[in-house]
């Protein structure tokens, strides 16, 4: 023990360079905890950063940590309630999309709903329907085409003798 400083552990402190001044982040204990946002049995956490200018939402999907930076406490809070949500209804590959492809998505989806037909089906239909046309013209061409032919009179295709 030192004579001077009372304890060995100050000068212990000195000699390894540190000082009481220190600028190190405090200690875990003291950081604030974080925020959990739960939907069902969804949770997301936002977590300070230790600037307490940035916000991280962070949650696990597939299997894989997912983090994601806001700039304010309500944004975080907000992207982790969206985030929560989606993963609670189990639409949680709507995340890993990028938001044109989200945007593209939920358009499909509206536009589909009065019809009553699914995405899957109906993307299977137009692949299908692509292919049998080839470069003969588009879809809607032939659908055009399909539907005159129907609608003119039959008498128009009947032998000559009967047509009188």
């Amino acid at each position: 023990m030192n004579e001077e400083t009372g304890n060995g552990l100050e000068t212990e402190k000195q000699t390894l360079g540190e000082t009481s001044g220190s600028t190190s982040p405090p200690p875990v204990s003291a950081r604030r905890p974080p925020i959990r946002v739960t939907v069902g049995s969804a949770t997301v956490r936002v977590y300070p950063r230790a600037s307490g200018k940035r916000w991280d939402v962070v949650y696990r999907l597939n299997g894989r940590r997912h983090l994601e930076s806001r700039g304010s406490e309500a944004a975080a809070t907000t992207r982790a309630r969206t985030v929560a949500k989606l993963m609670d209804k189990g639409r949680a590959n709507m995340l890993t999309l990028r938001p044109s492809d989200a945007a593209a998505y939920c358009d499909a989806m509206k536009l589909l709903a009065p019809t009553g037909v699914s995405l899957g089906l109906a993307v299977l239909e137009y692949v299908t329907a692509r292919q049998l046309l080839g470069n003969a013209g588009s879809l809607l061409e032939a659908v055009r085409f399909y539907l005159r032919a129907r609608t003119e009179p039959a008498t128009a295709h009947a032998p000559p003798e009967e047509r009188r």
